[in-house]
């Protein structure tokens, strides 16, 4: 378990996922905006614990597994998938007030 202090950024991004928010920016950002989304879960912040975000020593003990390998890799692709369809649809609209 880890304090959100010692979250790194792709921990950060998943943990932002989890609650329907934006993950993108730098790690500022995205502790800021954790920090916010747990403020208004009622939970402080400075003393949240989140569960398996000891991914990385995980990593260094060569105890993270294919599957984990497998499960981290699916997230990440299906927020870049969400990101890119994001993207596309703002481009799309921009594109069309643009023509007007």
């Amino acid at each position: 378990m880890s304090k959100l202090c010692g979250l790194n950024v792709v921990q950060l991004r998943e943990e932002l996922q989890k609650r329907s928010l934006v993950t993108s920016g730098n790690k500022e950002v995205l502790v800021a905006r954790l920090r916010e989304a747990l403020i208004d879960e009622g939970k402080n912040p400075d003393e949240f614990k989140f569960d398996g975000a000891d991914e990385d020593n995980e990593i260094s003990t060569g105890t993270f597994t294919t599957a984990k390998m497998m499960e981290l890799l699916f997230s990440m692709s299906t927020e870049i998938k969400q990101q890119s369809e994001r993207q596309t649809e703002e481009l799309k609209q921009i594109k069309e007030q643009s023509e007007r």
